[in-house]
């Protein structure tokens, strides 16, 4: 593997771990359906 096809496959890899973490993290910021539940008891 020359230099520039290493430097290419490590860019790709870590875009793909941003990506993946976004996702993640945008996940947990969506309410769960018992997080929803305690939130209206208690309102």
């Amino acid at each position: 593997m020359n230099r520039k096809h290493l430097l290419q496959k490590r860019i790709r890899l870590l875009t793909w771990f941003t990506i993946i973490g976004l996702v993640i993290s945008g996940a947990t910021a969506i309410p769960l359906h018992w997080e929803l539940d305690l939130a209206h008891h208690w309102l």
